[in-house]
Parts: C-alpha cells; sequence; structure tokens
C-alpha cells in the first residue's frame, strides 16, 4: 500500500470518530452539567481537528494517479514545486516523495543522488535546469493546444466545456510567461536552425560543457521534433478552421459521436472501453468510472454510465433490446419482410398508451395505440379482444389491399365496440368500433426518448401521450381515419421544421423526423403470404432440380452423430426407442425454460375460455395422445418439484382446413428460450439428410405403368423417445382452464412437431428398420430404400399383380414398426379394389386375423351372461314417483358412431333410479367423414332414438340430450342455413325431432356413449 493510500485511510478513521463523537455528543448534550466536561470534549475535537489538517497537507503533495514522466514537463516543476512548499515534511521526506512521483528521464536525473537534506536541493536545482527552461514549457503548453481533440457535434456540451477548460488553462499559463497571441513562439517547434540561434544566445554554460549541453538540448530538440512526426496523426485545433469528415466513433470508427453510436452492441462497447482503458462515463483514457470527475450521468435513464452504454439507447443484433423506429402499412395478417436500415435522424409515429375497456363490463388494459390517419378503418388485436371478452356487435367482409399487393384480400372481420380512456384522466374518453384482426404490426414501437421535453422546450409543460412508463411496446389498437378526428384535438406545435406535437385526447403525440441521430429504422412490407425471400428460396430449389451438383457432407459430426444413433436406438413390442441427438457437453447447458411456457400457456388458456370449440378439438387431440400412450404424466413428487435436468416446451395447434385426417395438429416450440439462455433445438444436432434426391424420384416414378402411393399415419408419433430424454419434452395442461388449480404437467413419450431433429430421427429409424428386409423382401426393400421421401411412399410396378405384392409387403414391413400405411391411391382401379378387399374369396385368410375372429366368435357365445333389468322402476309403485327424464348420449370415433338412452327417475322421498333403455350403432361409412361430421351423425340418432322411446313410453316425459362434441353442440344451438348441404340437413332433421334448448354439453370422460363408439369387448361390457 502507498504512502497516499495509508493517509488517506487513516484521515476516513479520524473523520469518522469525530462524526461519531459529536452525534454522541449532541444525545448527550443537557447532561453536560460542567465547563470542565465541555472543556474535555472541545480538546478532543480541537486535536483531532489538528491531526485531520496535517493529513490533509501531506495527501495534496502525494495527488498524483500515475507518474511523473520527462514528457510532462510542466507537470513536473509543478509537483517538485508543490512538494518544496509542503512545510510539514522533513527534507529527506520531501526527497523520498520526490523520487517516488518522477518517472523516465525525470527519474534518472535524481536516482543517483542519497537521500540526504543536502543532495534534495542538488535534485531541486538540477530537475529546474533540466525541466525548467522556458522555452520548453511554452513548447508544451502549446503542444497541447495545438493537440486538442476537436468537438464535431455542436450539442456535445460536455464536450464543449471541457475544450473550453484546457484552453483557459493553457493560455492562462502562458500568459504568466509572457507570451502573448502575437508571438513567434508557436513555430518553435518548426525551425532547428533558429532553435540552436536561440540555445546560444539565451544560455551561458561554463565550458567544456557548454558545448556539450548544447548539443545535447539541440538532440533533444531533434527528438521531439522527430516525435511528433513519427507519432500517430491526431487532429490539431487549428483543423477547426476548415469543414473535416472524419471517424470519430471509438466504437464503429464511423462520422457520428461515440454517445450516439448504434450500431455495435452494448457488451462489445465495453470490450472496447475495457482493452482501450478507457472510463465507461466520459469515455476518455487512463482512468475508471470511480474516479472520473464528470458529474453528468446518462441523460436517458440517469444511472452512472455514458449514455453510449445504456440499454434504452438501443442493443445492436439483439431483437428484444434494439430500439427501433418503424414505419409500416396496413394491418395485414400475411407474413412480411424486414429489414433494418439505418436512419440519419429517428422518425417518430403518432403512438400514445391509453386505458381499453370493454363496453359492456368492467374488464380494462393498458395499452399502446397507434393513430394511422392512412388507413381507412380501426383495428384491435384480436387477443385482447378476447382477453376483454369483447360482445361481437356484427361482421363484416371487406376486401384489403396491403402495401405493394396486386390484389385485393377478401375476408370477413369481427366487429367490437370498445371505449379508450386517458391514463391519467378518464374522463377524457371515446367509444368507438374496431375490426379484429390476429395481427396488426411485427415490430414493436418504443415510446419517445425521455428527454424529448428536455430538448424541445415547448413540451416541457405538456403531457406526452406515449411514454417509457409503459414498458409494452406491442401495438395493440390502431386507429384509422374512421375515428382519428375524434381523437386529435387540432391543436398543433411545431417543435421543428420536420417535428410536430399534436394535441389528442391521451396526451400530445410526437411526429415526423427528429434530431436524434443512427436511430434503427425498421421497415415492415407486408405483401403476399409468403414473404419474398421464401418465394426466391423455393424458386431456386425447384430450379436447381436435376441440375444442381451433389456435394460431400463433410461435416465432421456425421460419423459421429450416426454412430451414437446406433448405439442409442433399440426395438421392443414393435416398436423403436431412441435418444436425442445431443450436441457435446449441451444437456446441462439447458435451461429449464418453465416460466416462458407458463406465460405462453396462460395465452394459451385466454383462448380456450374464450373458444370452447378450439379447446375441444385441442383437448381431444390430447386425450387420444393419453390413450395411445403419446404422452404421460409427471406423477413422481421428486420429479415434479425437480427444476434441473428438464425442460418444458411451449405448444400450440396448426390446423389445416385442407387435411382430410388430422385437421389440429398440436406443435411444440422448441426453439423457445428464456432470455440470455438456450433452447432445446440450439442442443440438438439437426442431422443431416437421409432423403433421397427428389428429381431422381419424379424419374422413377414415370418408369412404371401401374402407381401406388401411401404415407405412413402419424409417422413421429410411432417412434418412442428414450425415457432418459423424456422430461425435456415437459409441456402444462390443463383439463378446466377456467380453473387455475387445475394445471398438470405432461411429457411426451414420441418424436416431437417442432423439434429440429425429429425429421432426421424418424429418417435414420426407418432406414435402419429396412434393412432388417433385405433378404426377406429384397425387391419391395429396394423400392422404399430409394422412393420413401419423409413419410409418403411413391413406387409402383409392371401389372397389378406385382403392384399389389409390394402393397403387401410394405404394409407388413411398416407394421413391424407400428408403423401404418394409409391413404392408398393409385391409377389402376383393378389394384384399388384389390387393396381395398385385401384378400380374394377364394385365399386363405392369414392366421392373425383367424385369431381375431375366432375371438370375436368366443364372446358371441359370452353375451347370453348379459343381463338387463326388464323393469325401468324397479319396486317402485307409480305414485312414488316424482319425475321421469330420458337421458341420451351420443358418441363418435373414427371407427364407428351411436347412442344410448337411459331412464332417470327421482322418487318422492329423493332416491333416484337409473335404468338402461337402448342404444344404437353404427360403423362410420367408407365416404371419410370428418369427427364433427360423425359426431353430428350421433347426434342424430339420439334423435331418432328418443322419438321412437317416445311413442312406447306412454306417460309424461322429459328429454335430454347429451353430446361431448363442443362443434355439434354449436351447431345445434345455431341455424342450419348457414352450414353446407351435408350439415344442414341433419340439424334440420335434429331441429325437427328435438328443441335446441333439450341440448347440452358434457365432457367426454363422462359419456357413456364413448363405449359404442369405441367398441369394447363383451368381459368388458359384463364389468
Amino acid at each position: 500500500m502507498d504512502e497516499k493510500t495509508k493517509r488517506r485511510k487513516t484521515r476516513t478513521v479520524l473523520r469518522a470518530s469525530v462524526t461519531k463523537h459529536i452525534n454522541k455528543l449532541e444525545q448527550e448534550f443537557d447532561e453536560l452539567d460542567t465547563e470542565a466536561k465541555l472543556q474535555q470534549h472541545l480538546d478532543f475535537l480541537t486535536n483531532m481537528l489538528k491531526q485531520i489538517n496535517d493529513l490533509d497537507s501531506q495527501i495534496q503533495a502525494l495527488i498524483t494517479d500515475e507518474k511523473i514522466f520527462d514528457a510532462e514537463i510542466e507537470s513536473a516543476i509543478e509537483y517538485s514545486q508543490k512538494i518544496n512548499k509542503n512545510e510539514s515534511l522533513s527534507m529527506i521526506d520531501k526527497f523520498s516523495y520526490l523520487k517516488s512521483l518522477l518517472g523516465g528521464a525525470a527519474f534518472n536525473v535524481v536516482n543517483g543522488f542519497s537521500l540526504s537534506e543536502e543532495n534534495y536541493e542538488k535534485a531541486l536545482k538540477l530537475l529546474k535546469q533540466r525541466f525548467g527552461r522556458e522555452e520548453l514549457v511554452i513548447n508544451a503548453h502549446m503542444s497541447k493546444l495545438l493537440n486538442l481533440y476537436p468537438i464535431q457535434d455542436s450539442n456535445n456540451v460536455v464536450g464543449l466545456r471541457k475544450l473550453y477548460d484546457t484552453c483557459e488553462v493553457q493560455i492562462i499559463s502562458l500568459d504568466s510567461l509572457n507570451v502573448t497571441s502575437g508571438m513567434e513562439s508557436v513555430l518553435f517547434q518548426n525551425s532547428k536552425v533558429e532553435r540552436k540561434k536561440n540555445f546560444n544566445n539565451h544560455y551561458s554554460v561554463p565550458k567544456p560543457q557548454h558545448s556539450f549541453t548544447n548539443s545535447g538540448k539541440l538532440r533533444e530538440s531533434h527528438r521531439d521534433y522527430g516525435r511528433s512526426y513519427n507519432s500517430p496523426k491526431i487532429s490539431k485545433t487549428v483543423e477547426y478552421l476548415v469543414p473535416i469528415t472524419e471517424n470519430n466513433c471509438i466504437f464503429c470508427k464511423s462520422t457520428h459521436n461515440s454517445e450516439q453510436c448504434l450500431s455495435v452492441s452494448i457488451d462489445d462497447k465495453k470490450d472496447i472501453l475495457r482493452k482501450q482503458a478507457r472510463c465507461f462515463l466520459c469515455l476518455q483514457k487512463n482512468h475508471r468510472i470511480k474516479d472520473c470527475k464528470k458529474k453528468e450521468f446518462c441523460d436517458i435513464c440517469n444511472h452512472k454510465h455514458n449514455r453510449a452504454l445504456c440499454y434504452r439507447l438501443g442493443k445492436a443484433g439483439d431483437k428484444n433490446e434494439t430500439k427501433t423506429v418503424t414505419a409500416t402499412s396496413h394491418c395485414q395478417e400475411n407474413n412480411k419482410n424486414d429489414s433494418l436500415i439505418k436512419s440519419p435522424h429517428a422518425i417518430y409515429l403518432q403512438t400514445a398508451t391509453a386505458t381499453v375497456k370493454s363496453s359492456t363490463n368492467e374488464e380494462h388494459l393498458p395499452v399502446k395505440i397507434l393513430l394511422d390517419n392512412g388507413s381507412m378503418r380501426t383495428f384491435i388485436l384480436k387477443e385482447v379482444s378476447q382477453e376483454l371478452k369483447l360482445p361481437i356487435v356484427r361482421n363484416e367482409t371487406l376486401s384489403v389491399y396491403s402495401f405493394g399487393a396486386d390484389e385485393a384480400q377478401e375476408k370477413i372481420y369481427d366487429v367490437v365496440k370498445i371505449r379508450l380512456e386517458n391514463r391519467d384522466q378518464p374522463s377524457l374518453n371515446i367509444e368507438i368500433e374496431a375490426l379484429v384482426t390476429d395481427k396488426i404490426s411485427a415490430t414493436n414501437l418504443p415510446a419517445p426518448e425521455t428527454n424529448i421535453p428536455k430538448v424541445y422546450k415547448q413540451l416541457k409543460s405538456l403531457q406526452l401521450a406515449d411514454s417509457y412508463e409503459y414498458k409494452e411496446n406491442k401495438i395493440v389498437i390502431l386507429i384509422g381515419s374512421d375515428f382519428y378526428f375524434d381523437v386529435v384535438t387540432g391543436r398543433i406545435k411545431r417543435l421543428n421544421n420536420k417535428l410536430v406535437a399534436s394535441e389528442t385526447i391521451f396526451g400530445w403525440c410526437i411526429q415526423g423526423q427528429g434530431d436524434f441521430q443512427n436511430q434503427l429504422l425498421s421497415m415492415e412490407i407486408i405483401v403476399k403470404e409468403k414473404s419474398i425471400s421464401d418465394q426466391m428460396r423455393e424458386f431456386w430449389e425447384l430450379e436447381n432440380l436435376g441440375i444442381n451438383v451433389d456435394s460431400e457432407n463433410k461435416d465432421s459430426m456425421v460419423e459421429e452423430i450416426m454412430r451414437k444413433f446406433e448405439e442409442g436406438i433399440s426395438y421392443k413390442d414393435k416398436r423403436y426407442k431412441v435418444k436425442l441427438p445431443w450436441k457435446p457437453e449441451m444437456k446441462n447447458a439447458l435451461h429449464n425454460n418453465k416460466e416462458v411456457a407458463s406465460r405462453r400457456f396462460q395465452t394459451l388458456k385466454k383462448s380456450f375460455i374464450n373458444d370452447p370449440v378450439y379447446f375441444s378439438e385441442y383437448s381431444k387431440v390430447l386425450e387420444d395422445y393419453r390413450k395411445e400412450n403419446i404422452i404421460e404424466s409427471v406423477t413422481e413428487e421428486n420429479e415434479i418439484l425437480s427444476e434441473d435436468n428438464c425442460f418444458y416446451l411451449p405448444h400450440q395447434a396448426v390446423i389445416r382446413e385442407d387435411k382430410t385426417t388430422t385437421r389440429l395438429r398440436v406443435v411444440f416450440d422448441a426453439s423457445s428460450h428464456s432470455k440470455g439462455q438456450l433452447s432445446l433445438n440450439d442442443c440438438l444436432h439437426t442431422g443431416f439428410n437421409l432423403l433421397p434426391d427428389l428429381f431422381l424420384l419424379l424419374i422413377r416414378f414415370r418408369i412404371y405403368s401401374v402407381v401406388v402411393t401411401a404415407d405412413i399415419k402419424q409417422a413421429f408419433l410411432q417412434i418412442e423417445i428414450h425415457e432418459e430424454d423424456r422430461n425435456y419434452t415437459r409441456f402444462l395442461w390443463t383439463a378446466d382452464p377456467e380453473n387455475s388449480n387445475s394445471g398438470e404437467i405432461l411429457r411426451m413419450t414420441r418424436l416431437l412437431f417442432g423439434v429440429t431433429s425429429s425429421p432426421f430421427l424418424l429418417n435414420a429409424t426407418i432406414k435402419h428398420h429396412l434393412k432388417r428386409y433385405v433378404d426377406k423382401f429384397p425387391h419391395t426393400h429396394k423400392l422404399l430404400e430409394n422412393n420413401l421421401y419423409v413419410d409418403d411412399v411413391h413406387t409402383g410396378e409392371d401389372n397389378v399383380d406385382k403392384a399389389l405384392i409390394v402393397c403387401l409387403e410394405s404394409y407388413e414391413i411398416f407394421k413391424d414398426a407400428s408403423m401404418y400405411l394409409r391413404k392408398w391411391r393409385t391409377n389402376s382401379p383393378e389394384l384399388f379394389h384389390k387393396l381395398k378387399e385385401r384378400l380374394d374369396w377364394d385365399e386363405i385368410v392369414p392366421d392373425e386375423i383367424v385369431k381375431i375372429f375366432n375371438d370375436w366368435c368366443d364372446d358371441l357365445k359370452k353375451l347370453s351372461n348379459i343381463r338387463i333389468t326388464r323393469h325401468y322402476f324397479s319396486s317402485a309403485l307409480p305414485k312414488d314417483i316424482h319425475n321421469i327424464e330420458l337421458h341420451l348420449f351420443s358418441d363418435a370415433s373414427i371407427k364407428a358412431y351411436g347412442t344410448v338412452a337411459y331412464l332417470h327417475v327421482e322418487l318422492n322421498d329423493g332416491n333416484i333410479i337409473t335404468s338402461f333403455v337402448a342404444s344404437k350403432g353404427r360403423v362410420a361409412p367408407l365416404k371419410t367423414l370428418s369427427l364433427p361430421c360423425l359426431e353430428l351423425m350421433g347426434a342424430l340418432l339420439s334423435a331418432r332414438l328418443s322419438e321412437k322411446i317416445m311413442k312406447g313410453l306412454e306417460f309424461p316425459i322429459q328429454r335430454i340430450f347429451w353430446t361431448d362434441s363442443s362443434i355439434v353442440f354449436f351447431w345445434i344451438k345455431g341455424s342450419p342455413d348457414k352450414f353446407k348441404v351435408f350439415i344442414k340437413n341433419r340439424i334440420q332433421e335434429i331441429h325437427k325431432l328435438s328443441n335446441p334448448s333439450e341440448w347440452f354439453h358434457c365432457p367426454g370422460k363422462e359419456n357413456p356413449g364413448d363405449l359404442i363408439s369405441r367398441g369394447l369387448s363383451v368381459a368388458e361390457l359384463e364389468n
């Protein structure tokens, strides 16, 4: 620890002791009744004050942050004089401190002297002779003036103040040396010949040292002159006389002030400052922020750092932190093409924050609003409309043109009524109608900077409509021309020739081009359903078919990935199990992501609450998954509580109206991650392409006279994930979205949609499986090897018989892996019928089918064991009956649909009797129908069966119909005229046979009709 630090610590202790003593004295002052006690305290404080003053003098003599080198001529003289004037130090102490402060050539001058009082005077005299020459001191001051850094930004008040202070100090110092503005001293370093003359004229040195000293001084002048030209070129003060353009930014070397740089991330800026030993507050070199004398802090957030390091200013390369100014077209639901460009100035749009309320309930939310009089209509996001439970006023069909589009897109919009209020003055409000849309803008619009009112004095007393206090920058409501002029008051303040402030009921909106430079301008241009980049990529992929050069896969990880895959795959009970292909050391680095998944699930639950049909379809898919062991519950308490070695996946539905089998598919977002964390996809190898060349597949497909296609049913879901990886596929679910306590943790046991490695694992598993049939079915194996694209088979043969053999063998091959080929298509009607029949009447039935048939026949014999009570009312008499209800439950699956009827008898004493009446089941038609249509067929059976039962029962009875299909329930409750013919006709018949008020919805688990649609054995029926 150096002397300066020791003395400072001692002074701190003394000051603390004085403060503590004074505080104690104030508390006990009334108890000090004698003058002696007061004098005692006074003596103590006087002594402490003397010690502190002595330490102040000693520290003042030692104040310096680094050694004084010979290049700093005036500093060497200044500090030596300070030490010499300090009377509290002895001569030897002064000499010791002087030595500790000097460095370089200055230190070498005095280093040879031993520590003594006599030598101190000699050393001081020698320093003055060497470094105290007036012309050198003048030259040092002039060099500092000429080497000042230019300040190009007139708004940089701090920089200008520092420049002025530096100039003032140097000019005053020169004035004390009798240097005036007209003297030739400024030319000192440019005239070597004149220097020699001046040296000879001004100095008288005793011989023989005279010649040596002059020669040495002249060489020092030459050295200093050479340094000024060999050193790195810097801007001189005289350069202010002409306009200059120079790379001033210390971060990106561009021509803007460092404090306004947005092209380098905050972290990279900090690294640059550390490497260059710069202060985080003033950006200058050779001191830290704790030693910085700059008093002004960040003008954006008021924290102790330079505004260039403020996260609110912007963070290049980080979507979540980038501050953007956005120009956007009309709202559309199509994809967009985003680009970031550098704008010389910030562009402000009319944004505001307000409170939106429902016109029918007390629900309300703070929202971000964009005023856009270039849009004809006003819009609101669907998710907010659902959250506020806004009632739909009507529907409107609109043709919407997006920016750059040639054709309009026609769409039906829901219209809702909302109330917008000023966030501070609710009395300032407006009621408007808005069209509900899925998306307004994919780009966020941050509020104007907090220092806007400081820059523009006209805004100081005004309330801005948009504020940093509201952190959400997503545009929720766009107010178009239909209500724009109801929101603005008409008052406008022009801040400059390009920026105005407009008054609205929400406050003052800033609009136009600001003075802040180098913001990132995000241009959002929405044109077509697919972005231009996607269209171009797809175009070139198709364009290069057949002519692209096969590139060898040079990935060094290919062999390693395949080796680990082969080691991890297993086969049991006709199903394959695989391990996820983890990148090295990534599995342990994965964060659980539960917070993100939970937040996304809360949004999904709101959608379920507002759309029961959507929830019914979604839950139906997951319920089927559960029955087929595709998902499982995390039931162990230690597993539920553990947040390590697991990953939670957000999920959503992808609905494909064009699909005939799987309309709704649950897709998991494996790219989701917390801020600064890795996603599951980040930690997994994508794998590599195992698919055949698509062009060659098309070429081969035209060889065959009889062609056939098929696909594997839910191919991903037929491959199990190894138990050790299943906790990384967790997700959240609830059976009751409105009950906050009904949540559960589930996890996938099969390959997931949305995981980057799933396609590779599927293709690698199929390749592995096909190898087992090289000898058993060599021809079919070869066809499948070359003509299987993902999960689609495209093959053929020369005639129907050969094609049938290929189909049957292919079916058997995939069946052994619990994969089933479906959606058979062929150009041969003969083959199609054979595929339907599978077997000719004179062919021997396979043993497997024989066993199934025999088991079914044996079950028929057991039907005689089933007993149903004949009497509906058991032992009850008619006079004991209070009420009778007929309950009919309908249900459907892809195989069958049906209905079952029960009598619900309530007795006078409160007891209940339930009696089975009848049931009807039907096999699903050969023509494929969607599941909701089959559920409707089941509901129609209920209506028809009830009509017959009512005719047979000759007493008053109340009917109640139940269905577990939310879609069918709403169909029956609605008007049949708005549906297509198939649905319309059946709803009309249901309305004819029953009243819509008699229909109710029940949970699928509590529907006895499920037994009819799914089928069950006699043994199960008995139990």
